[in-house]
């Protein structure tokens, strides 16, 4: 604030103080327990893409954080517009509304959804391969993923993975560049 550094550096290191010790390394011990009490797949490299898309969950979700808390001068404000477009992430993301049965109008919604990306990701994950039986009635995940319209090839579930990484590097570019607006009004 007093100028000594520059908006750059303390964007670097509020950004990788937060990652490492707050994302990173808490997702990865949790998962390294709940993943296998779960029940998913025992699969080592599932088990890796599960950190792996639940790091990115994380860190698009911190993006975003980010982006607001730089965008806004007061705490109150910022935790009252935080909340807005998480709960229409939540909504739009494909486990409380089927997706294919949304209002035409309302479906671009879908698209800047991290929570769609990430449940996708994590469906192709744990679906794909898997036999699941009903009375007499054996169906493989790919039927529950081709209802849902999910893409389960390999480019699929990276797909996602790709669009978590845009999320996030946006949503940063945009904090980034709030934050030197912000720096240039003082």
């Amino acid at each position: 604030s007093s100028g000594y550094y520059r908006t750059s550096v303390y964007f670097l290191s509020k950004v990788l103080a937060d990652i490492i010790p707050n994302r990173i390394i808490p997702i990865s011990v949790f998962s390294a327990i709940a993943y296998y009490m779960m029940g998913l797949k025992p699969a080592f490299e599932a088990f890796l893409c599960f950190i792996l898309t639940m790091s990115l969950v994380s860190l698009a979700g911190c993006g975003l954080a980010f982006l607001v808390s730089a965008s806004v001068s007061t705490f109150a404000m910022a935790n009252i517009l935080i909340a807005l477009p998480f709960v229409f992430m939540m909504v739009f993301g494909g486990f409380l509304v089927n997706l294919n049965a949304m209002l035409s109008w309302l479906s671009w919604l879908k698209w800047i959804s991290i929570f769609r990306y990430g449940l996708n990701a994590l469906y192709v994950t744990e679906m794909k391969g898997q036999l699941f039986y009903s009375n007499a009635t054996i169906l493989p995940g790919e039927v529950f993923l081709k209802s849902m319209d999910i893409d389960y090839s390999a480019w699929g579930f990276w797909q996602n993975q790709v669009a978590l990484l845009g999320i996030i590097v946006v949503c940063m570019v945009l904090a980034y560049v709030q934050l030197l607006r912000i720096n240039r009004w003082k």
